[in-house]
């Protein structure tokens, strides 16, 4: 998180960081059904790879925010 982060709030940049990653798998997946090559393949797995681990930052600041005093 950034250092202008609301200690109360969820950083915006962590939205920012899903985002960005959603046309990336969008990309990949259509690439993998169309050709499922072993390249496309591997795209699609470092894509979603990317997104999971954006998307379970975006968990560990949800309970964070909830567990706030």
């Amino acid at each position: 998180m950034g250092d202008d982060s609301d200690p109360h709030g969820v950083d915006p940049a962590l939205r920012d960081r899903v985002m960005e990653q959603i046309p990336i798998v969008t990309d990949a997946l259509g690439a993998a059904v169309a050709h499922p090559t072993e390249d496309n393949l591997g795209e699609l797995r470092e894509a979603t790879d990317k997104l999971m681990r954006a998307l379970a930052r975006v968990l560990i600041e949800v309970e964070r925010q909830r567990n706030a005093p």
